[in-house]
């Protein structure tokens, strides 16, 4: 699974800000262009971000893949996790996404965020289940 696309729409909707620059007698052509620009650069963000994370689930461990030209994988063992939760702040709950967090006790980081997920409180019990098996 992925992390959501509504996961970054505050993103989106931010760059209103630039129509205060019309309030100060900026042409409303280039405060225009100005935003449009602004929200193709996020939109390219956000599609690079989502595409290039993946967050895996095996029998045995979490994987989290990310990255388009230096990727990074991190697995966690089942046997590892000291404790899964989820949170979904205020612009997370319409959508029903969320971010889950695995603590574990191996490695430097000892944490590890899966941002962004769909449904986040059925797979962080799908994790502690898994776990719980091993």
């Amino acid at each position: 699974f992925s992390p959501s696309f509504g996961q970054f729409l505050p993103l989106f909707i931010s760059p209103i800000f630039l129509f205060t620059l019309y309030l100060l007698n900026l042409s409303l052509l280039w405060v225009s262009l100005a935003f449009w620009c602004f929200e193709v650069v996020i939109f390219f963000f956000v599609w690079f971000s989502i595409t290039f994370t993946k967050y895996r689930l095996f029998s045995n461990r979490v994987t989290v893949d990310v990255g388009f030209l230096n990727k990074s994988s991190r697995s966690i063992p089942f046997s590892a996790i000291n404790n899964v939760s989820s949170e979904s702040n205020l612009f997370q709950r319409p959508f029903n996404i969320g971010n889950i967090r695995i603590d574990s006790a191996t490695g430097q980081s000892r944490e590890v965020f899966l941002l962004g997920v769909s449904d986040p409180e059925n797979i962080s019990e799908m994790i502690f289940r898994l776990k719980e098996k091993k």
